[in-house]
């Protein structure tokens, strides 16, 4: 949301302000000395610190730099050099301080999203001799900043860091936005903390507190950066009351994961208003814009926003960085979508007429249709009987062998406990629903004009726009619900629906249920009326306890395996990420409105599927923007009937069929072709 006086922020996930609960932390603060080691509140946040990143101590700093330039002091040797990206944090933005301070220069290489290769290691090595400084110490930093809050890979950290090792080098980790990186690939903090010697993480960015930074390792070597935090007037006083407000930002890092599914929204709206413009797909909660695809550059779209009540800063010349946090939503990034749409000259408008005129060219103007693929929950016995009957070369021994288990039997005769299951659902609804695709696509006379999937159904709407090949998309749907049926026995969770609820009082209702220290996230935003929520078991009991106290009229939970399109999927998206990397995709041959974000898929299909796990399924937002764009008709094609009804709640007016037979695939073809 906007700050009080009407900015919406976007310079830098710094400029957030103390929660309430931060402030009454604060307020309350037990305190001590802590230049004596006497302040009962930083002592339990650097407790908690060294915890979350699985090392023996931690040290309460009072900003990032210092943590890193303590860490630098201590691994190096005044006339050292130290070894980095040359895009690195230590090297480009602490105003020279290991310099100063320190007497050490950098060796820097280039490698994209922050990386620092084997060979490049060994390269700066070699270069260290009788007449060349020696290489004491490799840096990482991850998430890097200046790549768009990239995440550097575990493996590429692991296999740096034990070169660096083998030669003798000391390995510190920048990781101010270390938990950014933990909620977007699913690896835990501690994982690549263990990569290193030290680690920093900032208080002050993503996790939201006003000040603090920490640096954590071993107990002596945190016992040593005290003494160097001491020298360089580190020392701190009462710092319980801002440990206080710390504390609270570190124990709700799990809602980073909101950050970055709006940035994920705002880089969709920002491509399709300014084609060209979003420099990569935003990884964490960066969204990078180049001023060379912008009407009148950069400084043009800066200028407007900035009229707008706006703010956006720069992360290199002539390229913008917007940057998600806790103090700005989705009405937020809706100005900044509409400066830019003003900005493009209506380029958003244009777009809409081209829907249009494509309807118009067949003589029924605003009457193209859009093809709606169901997701799990949509499964019974006995589904595809037909299908698997006329489709034995598409749904026989090929689907069997990729599988390893009988499709068309257990569709056929279950049993349905067996059916339910998340790995077994899920690839017998994709074939299924991609099969009665096949049937109406031969016998419709003209083609959609976009599709769209509910959660698994996705993965049928790019099969069904040739991103995805069958049995390339049947494995990769295999590998899917594998991962989540993984997640979800991690530790107990669920799903809720809520009645009488908008997406005001479904919010409310999770962000009260977090602020209690419980999990628990808006997931499914299907249609009025229709909101999912999910989290872990006793958060999904307190909510139907509590949901009338935030104006939810019912809370009823639902019969699932796990709590899906929330944090709790971070493991899966983890597990899925080498299969989606290894899976061929092209370019859909219509759009294909993405989960994730509500706007149709661009270039990096594979990220989106992978956010889709952990992020709120959008599937009004996805029907809505395609009636604003001239869609009015809806095909739903597989068991069930369900997107034909949210289709029909979401869209006043609108025109439905359903598609879940053979025979129906014939007479609702003959139907759109009718017009």
């Amino acid at each position: 949301m906007a700050f009080p006086d009407g900015i919406a922020d976007f310079r830098s996930d710094t400029v957030t302000r103390p929660t309430p609960e931060m402030r009454r932390a604060m307020a309350e603060a037990e305190v001590g000395d802590d230049v004596y080691g006497e302040d009962p509140t930083v002592a339990a946040l650097q407790e908690e610190a060294a915890a979350a990143v699985g090392t023996e101590a931690a040290l309460f700093v009072a900003s990032g730099t210092m943590g890193n330039q303590i860490a630098i002091h201590l691994h190096t040797d005044p006339g050292d050099e130290v070894v980095c990206n040359e895009w690195a944090h230590v090297r480009n933005h602490e105003h020279g301080a290991a310099s100063w301070l320190s007497g050490v220069a950098f060796r820097s290489v280039r490698g994209e999203g922050g990386a620092v290769t084997v060979d490049q290691i060994g390269e700066a090595i070699g270069q260290s001799g009788y007449h060349l400084p020696g290489v004491s110490l490799l840096v990482w930093e991850n998430t890097h900043n200046v790549s768009g809050g990239a995440v550097v890979p575990l493996e590429t950290m692991a296999a740096g860091t034990a070169a660096a090792r083998r030669a003798g080098l000391r390995v510190h980790l920048d990781g101010a936005r270390l938990f950014n990186a933990e909620a977007a690939s699913g690896v835990p903090a501690s994982a690549y903390a263990a990569e290193a010697d030290t680690v920093m993480f900032c208080l002050s960015k993503g996790l939201g507190a006003p000040v603090g930074s920490m640096l954590c390792g071993t107990a002596a070597a945190m016992a040593a950066a005290h003494q160097v935090r001491k020298r360089l007037g580190g020392g701190m006083r009462q710092a319980g009351v801002i440990a206080a407000a710390a504390r609270i930002g570190l124990q709700e890092r799990d809602r980073l994961v909101d950050d970055h599914r709006l940035a994920a929204r705002l880089a969709g709206m920002l491509r399709d208003r300014l084609p060209g413009a979003v420099v990569k797909p935003p990884e964490t909660n960066m969204v990078l814009v180049g001023g060379d695809a912008v009407p009148g550059g950069a400084d043009a779209l800066a200028a407007a926003l900035q009229a707008a009540g706006v703010l956006v800063g720069y992360i290199r010349p002539g390229v913008l960085r917007f940057c998600t946090h806790r103090d700005v939503d989705d009405s937020d990034a809706d100005r900044v979508a509409a400066v830019a749409a003003a900005l493009a000259g209506g380029g958003a408008q244009r777009r809409r007429t081209g829907y249009g005129a494509a309807s118009a060219a067949t003589g029924r103007d605003h009457m193209g249709y859009a093809v709606l693929f169901p997701g799990q929950g949509s499964q019974a016995v006995g589904m595809g009987a037909d299908v698997f009957a006329a489709r034995p070369d598409l749904l026989g021994e090929a689907a069997d062998e990729i599988l390893g288990w009988p499709l068309a039997a257990t569709c056929a005769g279950g049993p349905e406990e067996e059916l339910t299951h998340t790995d077994r659902a899920q690839p017998a609804l994709f074939a299924v629903s991609y099969a009665l695709w096949e049937a109406f696509r031969d016998a419709v006379a003209e083609s959609p004009q976009a599709a769209a999937g509910h959660s698994l159904g996705e993965y049928t709407a790019l099969a069904a726009a040739g991103a995805l090949g069958f049995g390339d998309g049947l494995r990769l749907v295999a590998a899917r619900g594998m991962a989540m049926a993984a997640a979800a026995g991690r530790e107990p969770s669920g799903m809720a629906a809520l009645l009488g609820a908008g997406v005001g009082e479904a919010e409310a209702l999770a962000a009260a249920c977090r602020e209690r220290g419980g999990r628990l996230w808006v997931a499914n935003l299907n249609a009025p009326g229709q909101v999912v929520v999910a989290g872990g078991s006793d958060d999904i009991t307190w909510a139907a306890e509590h949901g009338r106290d935030h104006g939810v009229r019912r809370v009823i939970p639902l019969k699932v395996a796990g709590a899906f399109h929330s944090p709790f999927m971070a493991p899966a998206a983890h597990d899925l990420t080498e299969a989606v990397s290894s899976t061929p995709m092209r370019e859909p041959a219509f759009p294909v409105w993405a989960n994730a974000t509500g706007l149709p898929h661009t270039t990096d299909i594979g990220r989106g599927l992978l956010e889709q796990l952990t992020s709120p399924v959008l599937f009004e937002r996805s029907l809505v923007a395609m009636a604003e764009a001239g869609i009015t008709r809806f095909v739903h094609i597989g068991p069930g009937e369900v997107t034909a009804g949210l289709a029909g709640r979401s869209i006043e007016g609108c025109e439905t069929h359903v598609v879940s037979t053979l025979k129906e695939a014939a007479v609702v073809a003959g139907a759109i072709g009718a017009g």
